[in-house]
């Protein structure tokens, strides 16, 4: 079993989170994010991630985050075939997102759906159970 770690966002703005429902799993949203290249910082690994998932460029280390959480899972990645001890960080932003808010649903670069969602139906939603912990951590998901 191989160790991983990844960096994920939830911004929050207008009391909405943004999520992701991928293509792979479009019944299932998640909270953008994923792995953090080699010799890649967390900053960098979240600004590209980000921008890979939903198309836009955000500068989150030039942002103090409202919340931050750490968690470790074991995590089967199909593409790879392979399980992971997989440490994860997830960051709450609340602020300077008005340039990435949006009315409605959006289609991702990655072939997926995005949308913000209000808080009170996020509990509503099957999220990502690796990403409901961090939802429940940050006071937005019961």
């Amino acid at each position: 079993m191989r160790r991983r770690e990844g960096v994920f966002t939830c911004p929050l703005w207008k009391n909405k989170i943004l999520l992701i429902w991928p293509d792979y799993a479009p019944d299932v949203p998640d909270l953008a994010g994923g792995g953090i290249d080699e010799g890649e910082t967390e900053v960098a690994a979240n600004e590209r991630e980000f921008f890979e998932e939903t198309g836009f460029m955000v500068s989150f280390g030039q942002m103090t985050p409202l919340q931050k959480f750490d968690q470790e899972v074991l995590f089967y990645a199909d593409v790879q075939n392979e399980f992971w001890i997989y440490k994860q960080t997830y960051y709450l932003f609340d602020q300077n997102l008005d340039k990435i808010y949006f009315s409605g649903e959006r289609d991702t670069p990655e072939n997926g759906k995005m949308k913000w969602v209000n808080v009170e139906d996020i509990q509503n939603l099957p999220i990502h159970f690796m990403h409901q912990k961090a939802l429940k951590m940050f006071d937005l998901m019961g």
